[in-house]
């Protein structure tokens, strides 16, 4: 039997330790990218080395537990401190 596949997204709140915690799931990716940008603003006049990533995952149709990450940060999002360290260096 040929496996079926579904995507979805996934929006994580990163803390300043790096620890991720769940927000939302989207199926859409547009919508998606448009909610962690929005959430990427606010968040950025109230934390400096905090942010929201956007991964797509994969399972198989049927069957639990086959999550697989195929895309991790999908909008490069990045906190205040790693945008200016980053623009320090020059990149």
């Amino acid at each position: 039997m040929k496996k079926e596949y579904g995507y979805y997204y996934q929006i994580d709140y990163i803390d300043s330790k790096g620890l991720a915690n769940y927000i939302d799931t989207f199926h859409d990716r547009e919508e998606a990218i448009k909610q962690t940008n929005i959430l990427n603003q606010a968040n950025f006049c109230l934390h400096k080395s905090t942010k929201f990533v956007l991964d797509k995952y994969r399972y198989i149709i049927n069957e639990e537990e086959t999550d697989e990450l195929i895309e991790a940060n999908i909008t490069d999002a990045e906190t205040v401190n790693e945008h200016i360290e980053k623009s320090e260096k020059g990149d």
